[in-house]
């Protein structure tokens, strides 16, 4: 449900942008979301967008971690790995981003609080 959700959204606070782009317009809220991916766990990290969810700027990477290749995601309050996960349908960094976002809106939409 959340890739689906993540990949059907459209909305003018849902967008991405490449990192020079993010650099140019953002480069204090850029460079803190790169300290989180200062990890000594992670090797060959390589930023593939910037995304901006509701205000909010997210960073997509590939990278390794222990061996395994993903995808790292880091927001204002967390950081997310997705391993790439089988050979024969991998779960590239577009379909991590779009997991991601999907699981933000429905948390964001189907939270057990009343209104």
């Amino acid at each position: 449900y959340a890739a689906f959700a993540g990949w059907q959204t459209i909305h003018q606070d849902i967008f991405q942008m490449s990192s020079a782009r993010a650099t140019q317009v953002f480069p204090n809220e850029l460079q803190r979301l790169q300290s989180g991916l200062d990890d000594d766990t992670l090797d060959d990290v390589k930023i593939q967008t910037v995304g901006s969810f509701f205000g909010d700027l997210v960073l997509v990477a590939t990278a390794r971690c222990e061996g395994q290749s993903g995808t790292i995601i880091v927001d204002n309050h967390d950081s997310t790995w997705y391993e790439t996960g089988n050979f024969d349908a991998p779960i590239d960094w577009k379909l991590a981003y779009t997991i991601w976002r999907g699981k933000q809106l429905l948390s964001k939409f189907n939270s057990s609080e009343p209104s």
